[in-house]
């Protein structure tokens, strides 16, 4: 797996108002674990165990491989945000889809994260509903799914305020925070996105 052909080249752009989001090359591994070793401490009760650890930038460039190839098959896409008048500058958060599923479901599952002083300001909200139109036109899939520990509230409020609906209960559901823990599951249907 390599980026030598576009060293430099950010995947599956997506512009709002505000933010920049992007898959990242692997030259921005620096800046990527600068976001993850300000924010660890701040997202550990909703992050799952890691695989491997990511605390070098030769770590975070190899993730970053791994992340535009999947982008490039269409099997996940993880977004980096950033300012969009500084698109060089920090992280400020996450947004991917991931498990995203062709044929009859046509679906994908959806996960977020944002710098610890970057709360409150309505940065996920703006950068879901950027990847929400994304995956209704440009990835023509039919539903994404998300859910959220009952006790993360701004998970939920955030998720609700663009329209996702609520469908299940799963008890001991994702292995988050150090344990199993029950998580609310909810859809959004793209579908009314579509143009």
């Amino acid at each position: 797996m390599s980026d030598e052909l576009d060293p430099d080249d950010h995947l599956a752009t997506i512009e709002t108002a505000r933010l920049w989001l992007s898959v990242p090359p692997a030259s921005q591994a620096a800046r990527v674990l600068v976001f993850d070793q300000r924010n660890r401490e701040h997202l550990a009760p909703w992050a799952p165990p890691r695989p491997a650890p990511l605390d070098t930038i030769a770590a975070w460039r190899e993730r970053l491989l791994v992340d535009r190839q999947k982008a490039r098959d269409g099997t996940a896409f993880l977004w980096r945000l950033r300012a969009m008048n500084d698109r060089d500058g920090a992280v400020l958060g996450t947004v991917s889809i991931t498990r995203i599923e062709r044929g009859p479901l046509e679906r994908g599952s959806l996960g977020a994260s944002v710098d610890l002083d970057h709360q409150g300001h309505g940065l996920v909200q703006e950068a879901i509903d950027g990847v929400l139109d994304y995956c209704a036109n440009t990835l023509r899939l039919r539903f994404i799914e998300a859910g959220h520990a009952p006790q993360n509230l701004r998970s939920a409020s955030t998720l609700r305020r663009l329209g996702f609906v609520p469908y299940g209960y799963a008890r001991d559901y994702l292995h988050v925070g150090g344990r199993l823990q029950d998580h609310v599951l909810l859809q959004y249907d793209l579908r009314a996105r579509r143009r």
